[in-house]
């Protein structure tokens, strides 16, 4: 009995059971490592929460929260200005502080308070200001900045920083004071809807490599189309 045991278990039974046994190992394998390509691309198709620090404490959140406002504050702060104390000083007397004057409060009055509202409303490298504007007016969907608005803000804009030859007086600093105000009236209408525009548009994007290469093709292009667009500005005197 024994013997005939020995008989039934050796020569090619062996070699079956371990090609089975082997079979089998690799079919587990297979399915282990689908199984983890699974969760993988679950995770990353899991919709990514905007919500700053969301699984710390309120106090935690809050301090991060203050500690994000103290570098938006020092980068605001540390932002160049022609109008600062020295500067002033030094070009008191000349005939072209009002175009710092200006050109500060442009920049301050309208790019910083945008930003303030969502980092995506940066100013694209290269942008002009009528370029910035008419992007600014087509996200938020508001008609309440005029053509009129846009080119005569654009306008002055581009007086301060490019046209030393018209001149830029008391006169042009306050229409550019007023025309400001105005639009920080016009932000403070459409803040929210501003912001929850610019949201949905962060949350739709496509993430990746194809699709970061894609919005850097797309910048490209806008910043072409902002060269080519901007009108023949003519210049208003006043009376």
């Amino acid at each position: 009995m024994p013997s005939s045991l020995t008989v039934s278990l050796g020569g090619y039974t062996i070699v079956f059971a371990l090609a089975a046994f082997i079979l089998i190992l690799i079919t587990f394998g297979i399915f282990i490592f689908r199984q983890i390509q699974r969760t993988r691309l679950n995770s990353l198709r899991r919709e990514i929460s905007l919500t700053i620090a969301p699984d710390v404490s309120k106090k935690v959140r809050a301090q991060i929260m203050a500690n994000i406002e103290n570098v938006s504050a020092l980068r605001n702060s540390l932002f160049p200005r022609f109008t600062d104390c020295n500067m002033i000083s030094e070009h008191a007397n000349q005939p072209y502080v009002q175009r710092m004057i200006g050109f500060d409060e442009i920049i301050s009055g309208i790019d910083r308070q945008l930003e303030k509202i969502h980092p995506n409303l940066a100013r694209r490298p290269g942008q002009s200001t009528y370029a910035y504007l008419l992007h600014i007016r087509s996200i938020g969907n508001f008609n309440d900045l005029s053509d009129h608005f846009i080119e005569r803000i654009s306008l002055l804009h581009e007086i301060c920083r490019f046209r030393p030859t018209v001149p830029f007086g008391d006169a042009e600093l306050e229409e550019v004071r007023s025309l400001l105000a105005e639009f920080a009236k016009i932000l403070t209408r459409h803040q929210e809807l501003l912001d929850a525009a610019v949201s949905s548009q962060a949350i739709d994007e496509p993430r990746g490599p194809r699709s970061r290469a894609k919005r850097v093709g797309s910048n490209i292009s806008l910043s072409n189309l902002a060269a080519d667009i901007v009108p023949l500005l003519t210049v208003k005197s006043h009376k």
